[in-house]
């Protein structure tokens, strides 16, 4: 449903420092452009994962290649990955994305009822919230000191 929270959501979640804490890395990818009925290329979403883990592809152009130096850098860290407006079916294993090991997470956003995703554990339909939640869901609070 558009409209809901969703990006919202995987932003707050990205910028989170709570979140940071459980994980080793957090990256936030928009898979679609704009208004476009489709994903983002898979060069295209390789380049944005190895933008955000500094993994070097400059003068590299072969998916696979990419798809390696990705799993290479990901293998055996606790990462969440945050795939937003995800409008067709994807290939994480072919974008490099190794199996979620060590409490590993991915969670994705999509309109589309039909995607197919592999290694789906839930799923959340978001509606909206009534305006007293939304304020209690982004309202600012002071984490108690540990």
């Amino acid at each position: 449903m558009m409209g809901t929270g969703k990006t919202a959501i995987m932003k707050n979640l990205n910028n989170h420092e709570e979140v940071a804490k459980i994980f080793d890395m957090v990256m936030w990818i928009k898979v679609s452009a704009g208004e476009s009925k489709e994903n983002l290329d898979m060069s295209q979403l390789q380049n944005a994962i190895a933008k955000r883990l500094k993994v070097d592809i400059a003068g590299t152009s072969d998916c696979d290649d990419i798809a390696d130096r990705i799993s290479n850098e990901l293998k055996g860290k606790r990462y969440l990955l945050l795939l937003d407006d995800v409008k067709a079916d994807l290939d994480i294993h072919q974008m490099g994305i190794p199996p979620c090991e060590n409490g590993s997470k991915i969670e994705l956003t999509t309109r589309e009822s039909h995607i197919r995703f592999p290694r789906v554990d839930r799923v959340v339909k978001v509606t909206y919230l009534s305006p007293k939640e939304s304020f209690r869901m982004f309202q600012c609070r002071k984490l108690p000191e540990t």
